[in-house]
């Protein structure tokens, strides 16, 4: 009997490692990986936690686990380019670690997915309720938000 491949695609901030391997291998690359962002001050968030994935023995960070597309499905697909939105800057502060967001941020999740982006982003942006997105300090020079805590209660009620 052949042992089991896994396969892994790891992406905190602008570090990212793809892994394909059995489980001892997988594991081994993982922990080198957390050891190079810390040597090299790049702390991954300290929200992810060890979770199993698939089956009992396994335990890999859940948030890692997931592609922004797998998680943009699991919320349902929504139809609301509002609820896209805050789709992608849970994404963005729970999984890629970013404090803040601005409009490139959120067209490149747009891009990433390959849907179509509303005719006037700003707009969209501004017709989410306050108290599911704050604005934050600028980011690059361009106006930046950042998902307030009901946001994040009302992604994670979506699907």
């Amino acid at each position: 009997m052949s042992e089991k491949i896994y396969k892994m695609k790891v992406k905190l901030g602008q570090n990212e490692i793809e892994l394909e391997g059995d489980k001892v291998w997988i594991e081994e690359k993982l922990s080198e990986f957390k050891t190079l962002l810390v040597t090299h001050k790049a702390t991954p968030p300290s929200h992810i936690k060890s979770e199993p994935v698939s089956g009992p023995d396994t335990s890999v960070p859940l948030e890692m686990t997931k592609t922004l597309a797998q998680f943009y499905r699991e919320k349902g697909e929504p139809k609301l380019h509002r609820d896209k939105v805050l789709i992608f800057s849970y994404w963005l502060k729970k999984v890629e670690g970013m404090s803040s967001y601005n409009l490139t941020d959120i067209n490149k999740c747009y891009s990433d997915l390959r849907i179509t982006k509303p005719k006037n982003i700003n707009d969209t942006m501004n017709k989410i309720p306050a108290k599911y997105m704050e604005i934050a300090p600028n980011k690059d020079d361009k106006k930046a938000w950042v998902i307030s805590d009901e946001g994040e209660k009302y992604v994670e009620s979506m699907g």
